[in-house]
């Protein structure tokens, strides 16, 4: 493998029609040791001590990250999401979804550390935003140095666990903006945020959780109510302002890329936004105006991969497959807000529990865009569990499977190696 850091696979017994394996967590797991009780003995609380306003409607331009292009003038970032834990890891196979996940956290940093210049990240870090312990574990996983305010290189969204607040324990915020330092300015939060890189734009929104009653959770998944953000319009305006600026006069732009949690198009367990609190009704409309724009949406929430195409040059990916624990056998559901998926025909099977993040690659001045699915699988012989390519959206727009098919890369095919 391109960065080689493999899942290594013991044969420990070889009977006539089987043979039994073990996982050496070896390489996966340094760093990434440690109980809850251990975590939440070694965490400190975070704490701000800045006066918030009461709403952030703006859209704040930060200063991009340093970007490492390649020989023809390229670079690399990634995409990845929902890598959060299970409340306690009480069930078997959520504490594997956990293993998993840091294997995805320890991937991505390898990524930044070889390849990618960054990362945008969906949402969904940790199980409760108000628990210092979660935190703790992002911040021993990713080094300070990925969040410094110097020269930051993780770049995340706010989602509904993170903004997740229950008494008795710390600020949920604090916590967030603590752990990422460089989402802020004087000590005031940015919610939502953007930079430029070039011709390409990278956008970043919060989209909001849930309020306090179980009864209404569907309707606020559909809902935009981001406690900080005013209104979704005031929100849209500062985008719409954003976009004025940037190609005032005829100035050129190639790319936008936004994320935002809540997905636009899904058709698993969450429903997706209202189309009156959908920024990508917002971003269709630039594509009008510009035809040559290219717009990426990544989405998570959904513990799940899918991919939409709205119309030709605009996609919206769901990459909420990072790590954290999903359901099995949830019927297709379009609630109400139909959009072809090509993920799954891409792969060619029925859906499955599927492990993943992207690595998305501009082209030189920013003309093209592909990116790449980077799939756990296990490889043909099960001598190596690891990230290998899978379906790619070509720079020409297409999508398609590009890894071997032989590989196992479901996530229930390989569960008995943990047992």
């Amino acid at each position: 493998m391109s960065l080689n850091r493999r899942w290594k696979i013991g044969i420990v017994q070889v009977f006539a029609t089987s043979i039994a394996l073990v996982v050496l967590l070896a390489s996966a797991g340094a760093g990434f040791a440690g109980t809850k009780a251990q975590l939440q003995k070694k965490a400190s609380p975070i704490k701000t001590g800045v006066s918030q306003p009461a709403f952030d409607n703006e859209i704040h331009l930060i200063s991009p990250p340093a970007v490492n292009r390649d020989q023809q003038g390229g670079y690399t970032f990634i995409v990845f999401g929902d890598t959060r834990t299970a409340q306690d890891d009480s069930k078997k196979e959520d504490l594997i979804f956990h293993k998993i996940r840091n294997s995805t956290h320890f991937e991505v940093k390898g990524e930044l550390d070889q390849l990618a210049s960054f990362a945008v990240y969906t949402g969904d870090l940790i199980w409760r935003g108000s628990n210092n312990g979660y935190w703790q574990q992002i911040r021993d996983q990713f080094p300070a140095s990925l969040r410094s305010t110097s020269s930051p290189r993780i770049f995340p969204v706010i989602g509904n666990h993170e903004s997740w607040q229950q008494g008795g324990e710390g600020d949920a915020m604090a916590n967030y903006f603590g752990t990422f330092p460089n989402l802020a300015q004087n000590g005031v939060q940015f919610h939502n945020y953007a930079f430029v890189i070039g011709n390409s734009l990278f956008v970043n929104l919060c989209s909001g959780g849930y309020g306090s009653d179980p009864q209404k959770f569907e309707e606020d998944d559909k809902a935009w109510n981001c406690e900080k953000v005013e209104s979704f319009d005031k929100l849209m305006q500062s985008l719409g302002t954003l976009y004025g600026q940037l190609t005032y006069r005829g100035r050129k732009l190639s790319n936008i890329f936004v994320t935002y949690h809540k997905p636009s198009y899904s058709t698993f367990e969450h429903p997706p936004l209202n189309t009156g609190n959908d920024p990508l009704q917002t971003l269709l409309g630039f594509k009008k105006e510009n035809p040559a724009l290219k717009i990426f949406v990544f989405n998570g929430h959904n513990h799940v991969t899918e991919l939409f195409r709205p119309t030709p040059g605009v996609f919206a990916l769901v990459a909420g497959g990072g790590g954290a624990p999903q359901k099995a056998g949830i019927p297709v559901d379009n609630h109400g807000k139909p959009m072809q998926e090509l993920f799954w025909p891409a792969v060619g099977s029925d859906r499955y529990r599927r492990i993943n993040f992207f690595r998305a690659s501009v082209g030189p001045s920013d003309e093209s865009v592909s990116i790449e699915e980077r799939v756990f699988c296990a490889n043909d012989d099960f001598a190596v569990l690891d990230y290998f390519k899978g379906v790619v959206i070509d720079k020409d727009g297409s999508v398609s499977y590009k890894g071997s098919r032989k590989y196992d890369c479901g996530f229930d095919q390989y569960l008995y190696l943990f047992q």
